[in-house]
């Protein structure tokens, strides 16, 4: 009973530090817009390595689910609404650490430009039934590569058209992947 105790105490401690980092991180209200960036000129696969010189990263699996999580963490999606799960791995390639805040950052669009947010008590939830590695709060090294995800909560009926892309950003370079 005392592990559940602090399996359910390092959750609450993951989720504030989450929702603290999401306050600092990706609040830039300059913009006035939610719709996609610019598409650029290539498109890439699940599988393909992202690099842009300072990290390489591989979009390992797209899934959609229900519900996400194991026996201690688990996480249905809305009615109407399906999880679409991102597996991704990446690399430090650079010859110098990389801080938490410097990251891949991973968006999910629909057909219409619309950016959607990642559902942070998903993903949580989704690490935990995957495998994740990547440490929330550490620097990454060079030649280190961490296993991490990113879940979004987007309606079922939407989901179905075709022209969903996600677009990731390391170091203000762009790489899109078409999901559909």
């Amino acid at each position: 009973m005392k592990v559940l105790k602090w399996i359910g105490i390092g959750f609450a401690a993951l989720v504030a530090l989450v929702l603290v980092c999401s306050i600092f991180v990706g609040n830039d209200s300059s913009s006035g817009s939610a719709s996609a960036p610019a598409a650029p000129a290539k498109t890439y696969g699940i599988g393909d390595t992202l690099n842009d010189g300072k990290v390489a990263l591989i979009v390992t699996n797209i899934e959609t689910k229900g519900s996400v999580g194991d026996e201690y963490s688990n996480t249905a999606a809305s009615e109407g609404a399906v999880y679409v799960a991102v597996q991704y791995k990446y690399k430090n390639v650079s010859g110098s650490a990389i801080g938490m805040f410097e990251k891949p950052k991973i968006s999910l669009y629909d057909p219409s430009g619309t950016a959607y947010e990642e559902d942070i008590n998903a993903t949580t939830s989704y690490s935990s039934q995957v495998g994740i590695d990547e440490k929330i709060i550490s620097d990454l090294n060079p030649g280190i590569t961490v296993k991490s995800c990113t879940v979004f909560e987007v309606s079922k009926e939407l989901f179905n058209q075709t022209g969903w892309r996600l677009i990731l950003v390391s170091d203000d370079v762009s790489f899109t992947i078409n999901l559909k």
